[in-house]
């Protein structure tokens, strides 16, 4: 066996497999994979036994592999961003912990995390925010996490933080994230902060509407009519100790479910 680094690796081997048996560099012989980055350099032929390199190749070589993260170092790497995606509360990073949840609120936090996460990759790929397709999508998730967050107390700024901190995070391996971090943020702020209009305009049209005596049928015409989220409701209604009438408001919600069922194949609709 041959060692290169810290490393051994087999000698019946072509150089550029047996370099993939070192933690880091890969099994991909790709144009920027450190294998063939490390052999073009050198000028030494990929398909060469490890066994038929001399030694003056293998020194090289080994030398040439310490520029990069491999072995201890990159584990050590990887811990740290394990470790940051925990402290973030990700979802990620509570599987990695493997700690049970203490509170049920601190879901809310992973998936804020996680839905901040989804827009942010999608956004550094060239997604945009639109009324179809995948741009509708990340509105939705975009208007999740914010509505979360407002029932949570958290600001629009925190969330550009927490935006900023998981590019952060995640630029050690996908290095356009952080090339593309303005654009993102400033396409992500702009929509966080139309929710929160959003948010505080439908808080208002509950404090006019609301009144002790309100019915199921109230709940639901804020809920279906104005587009007012359940979630948001839910809050206000508890916040004037009102109880959310669980059971008329989920018969209203079928009955609407089953009169667009019918509209749907009265005017045979397909439903994707």
């Amino acid at each position: 066996m041959v060692r290169i680094g810290n490393k051994e690796i087999p000698e019946n081997k072509n150089i550029w497999v047996a370099l993939s048996y070192i933690h880091g560099f890969g099994k991909k012989f790709g144009p920027t994979s450190p294998s063939r980055r490390i052999l073009a350099e050198l000028n030494i032929n990929p398909l060469v036994k490890v066994r038929d390199l001399t030694s003056e190749q293998i020194s090289q070589i080994s030398q040439k592999a310490k520029e990069f993260p491999t072995e201890g170092v990159l584990k050590e790497q990887v811990q740290k961003n394990i470790n940051e995606q925990i402290n973030l509360g990700t979802y990620q990073g509570l599987r990695r912990s493997r700690k049970p949840n203490p509170l049920p609120v601190h879901g809310n936090y992973y998936i804020i995390a996680d839905h901040l996460r989804t827009t942010i990759f999608a956004l550094a790929d060239g997604a945009t925010f639109e009324p179809k397709g995948r741009g509708y999508i990340l509105k939705k998730l975009v208007k999740k996490a914010t509505l979360l967050a407002y029932l949570l107390g958290l600001s629009t700024e925190q969330l550009i933080e927490v935006s900023k901190k998981l590019i952060a995070v995640n630029s050690s391996y996908y290095q356009h994230l952080k090339k593309r971090e303005d654009l993102i943020i400033n396409e992500l702020k702009k929509e966080i902060v139309k929710t929160r209009e959003f948010i505080d305009k439908s808080i208002q049209e509950l404090g006019k509407y609301y009144e002790p005596s309100i019915t199921a049928k109230d709940i639901f015409f804020w809920y279906d009519t104005k587009g007012i989220p359940e979630e948001l409701i839910r809050f206000f209604l508890a916040k004037n100790n009102y109880q959310f009438p669980e059971r008329e408001f989920n018969q209203l919600l079928e009955k609407q479910k089953e009169r667009g069922r019918q509209d749907r194949a009265g005017k045979k609709v397909a439903v994707f």
